[in-house]
Formats: structure tokens, C-alpha cells, sequence
């Protein structure tokens, strides 16, 4: 059975081997969240017996927040601030197979969040990340930077720092499209995302919680021969080098 949740409510509950069970063997159980109006909500799930992992999905299916350990300990915390409709929570584990109780938190949050500048589709800018800014699952300073995409575009981005940098591209409601911790040299984030014209989010934070100091962060044009395709109509035969 699915169970609603409401702001301000805790409830506990167990993963067993009864329950919903992803194709990847992770037991899960489901929760609806209902919003008449915008709200910047702090989901939070918590156990003794096995390390929590949270993920909330829009009535589309996207999946709009997910989190392992922002909370204390092996316990899992998101903040986002979601539009008015229904969405479904996912309280699971990040080990396969664990079961255990839990108990999970829905309160409502002040919402924290605003961009801090424009990035263009190439150049570099340079942030820093302090107590004082935007926190994201209230554990972790994040710089929310807009880009605005004019034509189809491979995009690379790259977040060097004196921490563990992390980088998300969002849509401006709030949807993950594309995340990455260490892809970079060392223990900076790299992403590369072909991107259709539109207006996106990249967040700069920090892969641990409460890190601070400077980061740059970067944009290029991917190019090369992976970085274009041409469209291939049934029935057409094409060529190629």
C-alpha cells in the first residue's frame, strides 16, 4: 500500500522482503506527498538497522531529489522547493536487499535558494562556497548559476575547487537531469551533456557536508566527432567516413 504523508508528520515503517522491490533488488516503500502550493519541503529518513537512501519523483515519473547520507550518520535528508501537484517518495536503502525499521520526516523549510549569476556556453566563472549560502539537503552550500541555451549543444562543464566539488544540471523546476562527483581530474566534477535550447540550473556544491572555500567553474563546447550526430530517416540510406 501506498501511504500519504503530510507536513509536519513523522511516521515509522520497515523494508521487509514483502515490500515493493526495484529491478536492482532494493526494497522500497512508497509515500505521496500532496501540495496545493509551492513549498520548500526537508524529507528525512533515518534507521538504526541499514544505511537510508530517499528519492522523489513528480507524477511524470521524474525523479525531482534523491540523497544518501545528508543526514547524520548513514541517514538520508533532501530539501527542495517543489511546484503545487503530487509526488511520490521512495524510502529505501542503498545496499541491496537490507530490510529494517525507519522512521521518515516531512516538515516544511524557508526556502534558501537563488542564483547567483549567468554562465554563457563558454567561459569560466569563479564562486565560493560559505556558511551564508543556499543549502542543499541542509547540509550542503551549493551556487545555483543559470545558463541559457540557444542551440542544441554539447556542453562540458568542469567544477574545480579546494574541496570535493559535486555538480547538478537541473531544469529550472527543479528535475535532475545530470549529476557527478569525481569524473574530473582528482576529486572535481566533469559533466558533458548535449543540451537542447532552453534555460537550465548549474549548481556548484561540495560532494561532503558543510565544505567551503573557492571553486571555477567552467564552460565549453564539446566538439569532435562524438560531439554531433546526423539524423537518419527510415527508408534512407546514408554514408559516412
Amino acid at each position: 500500500p501506498i501511504s500519504g504523508l503530510g507536513l509536519g508528520i513523522t511516521l515509522t515503517s520497515a523494508l521487509a522482503t514483502t515490500d515493493c522491490v526495484f529491478d536492482d533488488g532494493h526494497y522500497a516503500d512508497q509515500f505521496l506527498i500532496n501540495l496545493s502550493a509551492p513549498t520548500t519541503i526537508r524529507l528525512s529518513q533515518a534507521s538504526q538497522a541499514f544505511d537510508t537512501y530517499l528519492m522523489i519523483r513528480n507524477a511524470d515519473g521524474d525523479i525531482v531529489a534523491f540523497n544518501d547520507d545528508d543526514g547524520q550518520g548513514t541517514n538520508s535528508r533532501v530539501a527542495a522547493t517543489l511546484a503545487p501537484g503530487t509526488y511520490r517518495v521512495y524510502a529505501t536503502s542503498y545496499a541491496q536487499g537490507a530490510t529494517g525499521a525507519y522512521s521518515i520526516t516531512l516538515d516544511a523549510a524557508e526556502a534558501q535558494c537563488s542564483t547567483v549569476g549567468a554562465l554563457s556556453t563558454s567561459g569560466t566563472v569563479s564562486g565560493t562556497l560559505a556558511a551564508t549560502d543556499c543549502m542543499l539537503g541542509g547540509v550542503r552550500f551549493a551556487d545555483p548559476w543559470t545558463l541559457t541555451v540557444t542551440t542544441a549543444t554539447k556542453l562540458r562543464f568542469d567544477l574545480t575547487g579546494s574541496f570535493d566539488t559535486f555538480l547538478y544540471v537541473t531544469r529550472p523546476d527543479g528535475i535532475i537531469l545530470d549529476a557527478d562527483n569525481d569524473t574530473g581530474e582528482g576529486s572535481n566534477a566533469r559533466l558533458d551533456m548535449p543540451l537542447e535550447p532552453g534555460t537550465y540550473v548549474v549548481w556548484a556544491t561540495s560532494g561532503v557536508a558543510n565544505a567551503t572555500g573557492n571553486y571555477s567553474l567552467s564552460v565549453s563546447p564539446v566538439t569532435g566527432a562524438c560531439a554531433t550526430s546526423t539524423p537518419i530517416a527510415q527508408g534512407v540510406t546514408t554514408g559516412g567516413e
